[in-house]
């Protein structure tokens, strides 16, 4: 966060390893709603609202894991007990405990910067945890863009608890979140509460999908117990 304590507001310029680092955290992630949310042509949307169909469907996605479904993942509600993506052989994996949306909805976009969007009305998740080997050659895996084919929106946004690799956790995330926003060109986070490093936090973030993926974070933290 910017301060562990006072009230002040802050834009940054995050250096180019921390801003690879953010966009493909967010990237990942993107991928994992994007598979749940979506599936190309009439037959997988079809499946995607049938929770028998959605189930084969997911089974069939490379290094996806997705245990106690429930629902179907364009139906009125969607929930998984589990949902475990790997990736490189297994040098990086996306854990989501206790995932669950209401009102999940989407729309052909003809023109814009994506092929379709989804909205969904809220996202719940227990416990997200990113794990990601660090690379000899950070240039090596340097994404070309951070642009996603579906535009998606979640109202309201919250997560228990979030942790990245062995850094301390963010926990208590509640905001919402927009991935393709202005026709793909950016990624937009607001929260209005988040608890990290014994400090309570609200603001925004936005990253440019495209080089050089300028990080544009806005945010006001306090100390706990001020």
């Amino acid at each position: 966060m910017d301060n562990a304590c006072g009230m002040t507001g802050e834009t940054s310029d995050a250096p180019p390893t921390a801003r690879r680092r953010t966009g493909r955290w967010i990237a990942l992630a993107a991928l994992v709603l994007l598979v749940l949310l979506l599936a190309a042509g009439s037959a997988g949307v079809w499946l995607l609202r049938s929770e028998r169909g959605s189930q084969w469907l997911l089974s069939q996605v490379p290094g996806l894991r997705v245990e106690g479904q429930q629902g179907s993942p364009l139906g009125e509600r969607f929930a998984a007990r589990r949902v475990h993506l790997a990736w490189s052989g297994g040098a990086g994996s996306l854990t989501l405990d206790e995932l669950s949306w209401l009102g999940a909805r989407w729309a052909w976009m003809p023109g814009g910067g994506a092929w379709a969007g989804v909205r969904v009305d809220a996202l719940r998740i227990a416990r997200l945890q990113l794990r990601n080997a660090p690379s000899a050659d950070e240039r090596r895996v340097q994404p070309r863009s951070l642009r996603v084919p579906v535009q998606l929106a979640v109202a309201s946004v919250r997560i228990e608890r979030l942790q990245v690799d062995e850094q301390a956790p963010v926990e208590d995330l509640q905001g919402s979140v927009e991935l393709g926003a202005a026709q793909g060109a950016e990624h937009r986070l607001q929260w209005q509460q988040l608890r990290w490093h014994q400090a309570t936090s609200r603001g925004q973030a936005r990253l440019g999908a495209d080089p050089p993926f300028a990080l544009d974070l806005q945010s006001q933290a306090q100390a706990e117990g001020e």
